[in-house]
């Protein structure tokens, strides 16, 4: 007997289609806003989204208290680095 019934595994699965139609949708924004190719897109859009979950992880577990400007400035580095590292590769 499964532990849980199919309807879980169909919420699942549907929960993983919206969070890949979302990134989808905000990496295509991404390779707008910066001109890059799709690849060259992915890679920054990783970069921020470890960088992001990093810190949603710290605050999670009590590491940090939550400050909105600082996170907000360290994600706004961490984006601008993430371009400026891929623009490198691309020499």
């Amino acid at each position: 007997m499964l532990a849980f019934s199919n309807d879980y595994y169909g919420m699942i699965f549907r929960a993983t289609q919206s969070v890949e139609l979302f990134c989808a949708y905000i990496i295509s924004a991404m390779q707008k806003a910066i001109g890059m190719n799709i690849e060259q897109t992915k890679k920054v859009f990783l970069t921020i989204s470890l960088f992001a979950h990093g810190y949603a992880s710290i605050i999670a577990n009590n590491s940090l208290k939550y400050d909105e400007e600082l996170i907000k400035t360290h994600l706004e580095r961490a984006y601008r680095g993430a371009i400026l590292a891929v623009q490198e590769e691309m020499k």
